[in-house]
């Protein structure tokens, strides 16, 4: 089972984050962040809980078009992630070019 942290509320204390992301692990749980680097999704969390899955925010995913060789900002996101060494999830994932460019960088699951 996957429990996934929401950008719609900021985590108001992180040790009782924390203790709760514990319990869960005690459970065999996972934990997901989902839409990264939107609203209250950031890179603090990433530094401070236990994630093991990223799900990249479809904004990011819709800057690849037909053509596009780098897309600086994702391709950060995901060499993050691979080195936090977490599983990556992108979302919104509705072009054959979107799917190739990810594809190409190690991002398999949409």
């Amino acid at each position: 089972m996957v429990f996934e942290i929401i950008e719609r509320y900021p985590l108001a204390n992180s040790v009782i984050a924390n203790s709760v992301i514990a319990g869960l692990r005690a459970l065999d749980c996972r934990l997901a962040m989902d839409d990264a680097e939107t609203g209250h999704s950031n890179l603090a969390y990433l530094g401070t809980l236990s994630i093991d899955i990223i799900k990249i925010d479809r904004i990011f995913v819709k800057m690849i078009k037909l053509g596009t060789t780098q897309v600086p900002v994702l391709d950060g996101l995901i060499a993050m992630a691979k080195d936090l060494d977490c599983e990556i999830v992108a979302e919104g994932v509705e072009t054959e070019a979107q799917a190739l460019y990810l594809r190409a960088r190690g991002v398999v699951q949409a």
